[in-house]
């Protein structure tokens, strides 16, 4: 899925300029469904919370489409602007020089963008004018200027820009070396909002540094690590098609200790590679911190069997709960 060749990039461009058009002359329309074939994606123009933008969905979408991809199947997708930008950096996308970019490109522009940063596509230049295509809460600048999916001029976020990713830029290098497949040993499914995977392996974990700043070996805090495809060791994981949010809240019972757990996804992890002590790689679905095992009655080391049930829309609530752990 890496492999970016020059009619996937055109698929892009046309996508993004699509977008373009239709906000454009439809400023008011709250959604559109676009995409030929059969990966069409729902694109949500006007959020009904204005004061939130989804810039990182916006970008991942316009991949997807333009590429043929299924939704959140995109392997440098990330829950926020900043997990995205980092993903293309790592994998080798980013140009050396911002003036070497090109439609199609996506834009970080993470410079005094607040914690989660800020991400675009670039649209190109239109009548003597650059432009991207953002999904932003800023309701001034761009066309339209309100909260939501908008055309605005380069010139607009330049002095924010902190890298543009050329998707076709090692279309040849990642061609001549095809990544070794990974076999998960587990599944996961949706029920309604929620995310479910049964009878699959838990490890433990005692990292003071995690993704979200929270401790694991905090025994207050009761936490937990999901792979969610969000850096290279998680790749191609059963969670990586939910997009499932940091903070998210994660239901963990233990059939061994007969105890059930509300736990918060504070981490990425446990990498493809953890056996879970199964002997087989990809078994491990979802790191326990000190204070969760405690929680759930595990002894030291202890690689139980759980269920787990992830909660939708619960990262706001989570969030509170690990704001409280850090106080």
């Amino acid at each position: 899925m890496g492999a970016y060749t020059e009619e996937q990039v055109r698929g892009i461009v046309a996508v993004v300029q699509r977008v373009a058009d239709i906000v454009r002359a439809q400023p008011t329309l709250k959604a559109v469904r676009i995409g030929d074939g059969g990966t069409p994606q729902e694109f949500d123009l006007i959020m009904d919370d204005e004061d939130v933008g989804y810039c990182a969905r916006l970008v991942r979408q316009c991949v997807e489409v333009g590429c043929g991809f299924a939704a959140y199947a995109w392997r440098y997708k990330g829950a926020s602007a900043l997990d995205t930008c980092a993903n293309l950096k790592a994998a080798g996308y980013k140009l050396g020089s911002i003036a070497d970019r090109e439609p199609g490109c996506v834009v970080g522009i993470n410079r005094n963008a607040g914690q989660y940063g800020h991400v675009a596509m670039l649209l190109g230049e239109v009548e003597g004018t650059e432009y991207i295509v953002e999904n932003t809460s800023d309701h001034v600048r761009g066309n339209p200027a309100r909260a939501g999916t908008k055309v605005t001029p380069w010139s607009a976020i330049a002095g924010r820009v902190t890298g543009v990713y050329r998707l076709g830029r090692h279309v040849a290098e990642e061609v001549a070396t095809p990544e070794p497949e990974r076999v998960w040993q587990f599944s996961a499914e949706r029920d309604g909002a929620d995310i479910v995977a049964r009878g699959v392996w838990a490890t433990q974990f005692d990292d003071h540094q995690t993704r979200t700043g929270i401790p694991a070996d905090d025994a207050d805090v009761i936490g937990c690590s999901l792979p969610r495809g969000f850096c290279s060791d998680t790749k191609g994981s059963p969670f990586a098609a939910f997009g499932i949010l940091d903070f998210a809240q994660v239901r963990v019972y233990c059939k061994a200790t007969g105890r059930t757990i509300m736990a918060v996804v504070i981490d990425e992890g446990p990498a493809w590679k953890a056996q879970a002590g199964t002997g087989k790689a990809g078994s491990a679905a979802i790191d326990l911190s000190v204070g969760a095992c405690k929680a759930l009655g595990l002894a030291d080391g202890q690689n139980p069997q759980v269920d787990l049930r992830v909660i939708g829309n619960s990262a706001a609530t989570g969030h509170a709960a690990a704001l409280e752990w850090a106080s």
